[in-house]
């Protein structure tokens, strides 16, 4: 049988009767936050102690969207004319027209201008966007373990 990180934190809170959650990450309670990081902890340990890859699988969940507009230029790594970039920082990742694969926010010029750590691959005017924040999981044997894990992305130098 297996369970998802709410069930184990909902099943470890009721054995040791506390408030039992509705949802484990972003969650303000102490309890949870921290049984959260007992069950970080614990999924590092299994990842480093044993070889796992026959009954690993790798999930990304994306969070925190905003889907925009914005032109791209084909070799470059800016994106201009979004209507906004306010809160917008490294930790998101894009995706969308012209944008590769893993690609994220590098910097925030001004507020209608971005860097990417990816060169676009066309030009093009109001293409379509998303920003998100995304966090890794991984899956044991049928277990989710580290949800929560927030993986940075590498930093690729830009003049390779």
């Amino acid at each position: 049988m297996s369970y998802n990180l709410l069930q184990l934190v909902q099943q470890t809170t009721a054995e040791l009767n506390l408030a039992v959650p509705t949802y484990v990450v972003g969650n303000p309670s102490q309890d949870v936050q921290q049984i959260l990081a007992l069950m970080n902890r614990a999924g590092y340990d299994l990842v480093k102690e044993y070889d796992w890859q026959a009954l690993e699988v790798e999930y990304r969940f994306y969070t925190t969207a905003v889907t925009t507009t914005c032109d791209t230029t084909n070799g470059t790594y800016i994106l201009n004319n979004i209507p906004s970039t306010a809160g917008l920082d490294s930790t998101y990742s894009i995706v969308g027209t012209n944008v590769p694969q893993d690609t994220y926010v590098d910097q925030v010029i001004d507020s209608h201008t971005i860097t990417t750590t990816q060169l676009s691959s066309a030009t093009s005017i109001g293409g379509s966007v998303t920003f998100g924040i995304f966090q890794q999981g991984l899956e044991f044997a049928g277990v989710f373990l580290a949800m929560s894990f927030r993986f940075g992305h590498p930093t690729i130098p830009k003049n390779i």
